[in-house]
């Protein structure tokens, strides 16, 4: 582990370090989570989903916020094992919320990701679980929209049979998508999507990537403002979520911390500590994804292009 290191706030100048940080909330009683109920001003667990939960999240009085400044989305994709290990421990002792959006892919892999049990642990822990399919295949062409919803529906029987409410945000995996697949989760009862920071920046480019804004963009297609990789510091970290303001968001796509089986997207355990110490010690909005419902209404469409748009790794066909 490195020697303590001293960090200046892009924000406001002052100077902190991770552990006067952890010193903080040292006395910070455990959270703890009800089903269906608001328990933290940071957690939410839903019980219900799809569109019925929208239309009781509205028939409870519960009206639409405006968007906090400093306002970030926590997302952690593909069953890393740590997941539940590391980083949900983290996030709780800080109360962030956070979605770990899961996938049957490597689950063979027992060392490195997690089974059903382990997946029911972090929803009991109060984090949302969203659906990243069952195969983490490619569904950006009409034939693999076909194949869709049954990719959706196998994780939601394993998510049943462990306990766990039938996700309502989705992941789109590799960052491909297309317009059939679209309609797939709208029918399927998803409220909200997170695609990468493609097409408008190159995979693996460091961005920033665009911030949401649900004035512009599509609930099934949002934006994410930063997709985490090896090389990135804490001064670009700062870069990234500093921008969340003016009703947009900053949507962060994790993958696992560490990620021995896919390194191109690790991230070292030091580094994402120092990072949520940066969000904590500045006072950030941290949130799952699901709780975008306080701020935007996920049946108003926008007229979002990206929506037309057929993306699979390099041109658009529009």
């Amino acid at each position: 582990m490195r020697g303590e290191t001293e960090w200046r706030s892009r924000l406001t100048g002052k100077r902190w370090t991770r552990s006067a940080v952890v010193d903080k909330i040292q006395a910070k009683p455990p959270l703890k989570f009800d089903r269906g109920i608001l328990v933290s001003n940071r957690v939410v667990r839903i019980a219900s989903f799809s569109i019925a939960c929208w239309c009781s999240f509205q028939a409870s009085g519960q009206s639409i916020q405006p968007i906090p400044d400093k306002t970030v989305v926590l997302t952690f994709d593909d069953s890393v094992k740590n997941h539940r290990t590391f980083v949900a421990p983290l996030l709780q002792k800080y109360g962030f919320g956070a979605t770990f959006y899961v996938t049957h892919a490597w689950m063979k892999d027992t060392e490195h990701f997690m089974n059903w049990e382990e997946i029911q642990q972090l929803e009991a822990m109060g984090f949302e679980i969203g659906n990243h399919t069952w195969s983490h295949d490619l569904f950006h062409t009409p034939e693999a929209a076909s194949r869709l919803p049954r990719d959706l529906e196998r994780i939601d029987e394993a998510l049943e049979k462990v306990g766990v409410p039938k996700p309502i945000t989705f992941a789109w995996p590799a960052n491909r998508f297309g317009p059939e697949s679209r309609e797939v989760l709208r029918k399927h009862g998803i409220l909200f999507g997170r695609r990468g920071m493609q097409p408008e920046f190159d995979y693996q480019n460091l961005g920033p990537g665009n911030l949401y804004d649900p004035k512009v963009h599509d609930p099934l297609l949002i934006p994410t403002a930063g997709d985490v990789y090896p090389n990135w510091t804490v001064d670009h970290f700062q870069r990234v979520v500093d921008r969340a303001k003016d009703e947009k968001i900053a949507v962060l796509m994790f993958h696992g911390v560490p990620d021995v089986v896919h390194p191109w997207v690790t991230l070292d355990p030091d580094k994402f500590r120092d990072f949520m110490a940066y969000l904590f010690e500045e006072h950030f909005n941290v949130i799952a994804m699901r709780d975008l419902q306080r701020y935007v209404d996920p049946t108003s469409f926008p007229e979002d292009p990206m929506a037309k748009a057929r993306y699979n790794d390099v041109p658009l066909d529009r």
